[in-house]
This record gives C-alpha cells, sequence and structure tokens, in this order.
C-alpha cells in the first residue's frame, strides 16, 4: 500500500466526509458506525449525539479508530485508514 505525503493527507482530509469509527463495547466486541467528520488542525471532529454509544464507549475504552472514506468525481469510493498511538494515561 503506498504512503501520502503529509500534503497529500491534508488534502485528502480536507474538508467534512463520511468515515467508519470503530469503538469497544464493554463486552470486547467492535462497534463500527459510520459518521460525518471534519479535520481540522491535526484533529478529527467528530459529529453525533453525545448519548450515542459511539460516544460513550471511548470515555469507558479511549481506543478508537477512523477509517476516512472519499468519494472523487466518476468513482465508486477511495477508502484508507489511519491509526496514531493511544495517548498516554
Amino acid at each position: 500500500m503506498a504512503t501520502m505525503t503529509a500534503e497529500q493527507t491534508a488534502r485528502f482530509l480536507d474538508g467534512p466526509h463520511i468515515a467508519h469509527v470503530v469503538t469497544q463495547r464493554a463486552d470486547g466486541s467492535s462497534n463500527v458506525v459510520p459518521v460525518w467528520y471534519a479535520f481540522v488542525d491535526g484533529t478529527f471532529t467528530i459529529f453525533t449525539p453525545e448519548r450515542s454509544v459511539k460516544a460513550k464507549n471511548p470515555a469507558r475504552d479511549p481506543r478508537l479508530t477512523i477509517s476516512p472514506s472519499r468519494r472523487p468525481a466518476g468513482r465508486t469510493a477511495t477508502w484508507s485508514q489511519m491509526a496514531s498511538p493511544p495517548s498516554p494515561p
């Protein structure tokens, strides 16, 4: 898989798009849901109701994966997965 440059990554993430967010349920199983997001100043903002499962799960287990998607004109879909190590406690 090709690696994006910082400029390509910034261009890909610029503007609101759809992503899949994966959080962990209390029983250890994954909860995968589509969300709208914005990437501003190196930070993802996810648009979701405060009481949703995807908002509550990270309070209990901070592991979270965001898999952004963008559909360029004339293409069906472009997928990319980005991960970063969790923040220290």
